[in-house]
This record gives structure tokens, sequence and C-alpha cells, in this order.
């Protein structure tokens, strides 16, 4: 008789947030599915490098990377209260680079059996122009992925 529990023990999920609104449902997701399976809960924030303008002024670029740190920091802390709350401890990993390679590395490197990711649910011409972080991470990790569609 199947208890309803995966076969293979998933010990550890990495749950990936920009800190939108998008991936606030596929954090709290990932907390719970952490909770449920009794495994350990890994956050990541990935500092966009694609987002920072070009050629700035090496003081300029290190101001830049410091603030866009900390917003990490920020939001990763709110992320491990929300965990401490329903008695998980969340570690906390920050990286800068392109989102979806960032997001499969660090997975591959913690040995997540799983990936919880948003989605922002675009289509057509949108997707296209802005592309999908959770299209390229479907399509290029051998570790599962659930994506979660945010609220629109």
């Amino acid at each position: 008789m199947s208890t309803g529990r995966a076969t293979v023990p998933i010990e550890r999920i990495l749950i990936a947030t920009d800190g939108s609104e998008y991936s606030k449902r596929a954090v709290h997701e990932g907390l719970e599915i952490a909770k449920e399976l009794h495994a350990n809960p890994i956050v990541l924030y990935v500092v966009n490098e694609s987002s920072i303008p070009t050629m700035p002024p090496d003081a300029m670029l290190s101001d830049v990377y410091s603030f866009l740190y900390s917003l990490g920091e920020e939001v990763l802390e709110k992320i491990a209260l929300e965990g401490k709350k329903i008695g998980l401890e969340i570690k906390k990993v920050i990286e800068a680079g392109i989102p979806s390679e960032k997001i499969i590395e660090v997975a591959e490197k913690e040995h997540c059996k799983i990936i919880v990711l948003g989605t922002h649910g675009r289509s057509g011409l949108r997707k296209l122009i802005l592309g999908s972080t959770a299209e390229r991470v479907i399509r290029h990790s051998k570790i599962p992925v659930l994506v979660v569609r945010g609220h629109d």
C-alpha cells in the first residue's frame, strides 16, 4: 500500500527567488513541500548580472553590487523568518550571474533533489523578448523542476 510519500528520499530542496511578487507563491509552496517531506530547504537569490548597466566606473559597479546583494539579503532574511515560523531552518545562498545557470549550478552543488521556482506566466511576444528563467532551467537541469505560476 502506498503512503503517498516519495520513494526516493528528498533531503534537500532548492527554492529560487528573485524577491518579486511572482516568486512569493513559489517560495511558500517550496517551504510547505520541505516541511511535508522533512527536507532541508536551500533558498537561492541570484543577483542578475545581465540587469546591471554595462561599463559603469569600477567604484559605481561596486556600489551597484553592494546594493543588489543587500536587497538579496533582505529577501532571504524574510524567507528565513517565514520558514522558522513553520519549523524550518533555511540555508540562504546569494550568487551573482545568469539566474538560470546559477540555479542549476547551486542545485547540483548542494545535491538537491528538486528545484522550485516561480514564473511570471508570460507568453507570446513578451516571452520571446524577455525570455524565461524557468524555461531555461527546465531545458537544462538534470534535476526535476517544479514551476509555480505566480498570481496575476
